[in-house]
């Protein structure tokens, strides 16, 4: 029986992406009337450390545990079936944005 656990967490990387775009796009909309200050690469950096947190933690737990019970062909399994997963949201998106570009 597969474990749809990979599928999750690809889907939350997804959605931890998406919900990251939209913010970005967000607050990038008002930037014509704000002064480019300190805060800026503040942010970015924090961001970037944040997603790489929330990343590790989406793609890496459930290998991790699986690793240390001793199921070390599971856990590559579950890596690797997250990462396609979270692949093909890859290819849906660059997909989608040059079907959009066309038109």
């Amino acid at each position: 029986m597969m474990n749809n656990k990979p599928l999750l967490n690809a889907f939350g990387a997804a959605v931890y992406v998406m919900a990251i775009a939209t913010l970005m796009q967000y607050l990038s909309s008002g930037a014509n009337n704000s002064p480019d200050t300190w805060i800026v690469p503040v942010m970015m950096l924090g961001l970037f450390t944040l997603s790489a947190a929330v990343m590790a933690y989406l793609f890496l737990s459930e290998p991790v545990r699986l690793y240390f019970e001793n199921k070390k062909s599971e856990a590559a399994g579950a890596f690797l079936q997250t990462l396609l997963y979270f692949a093909g949201f890859v290819v849906v998106s660059v997909a989608t944005y040059l079907l959009m570009a066309r038109g």
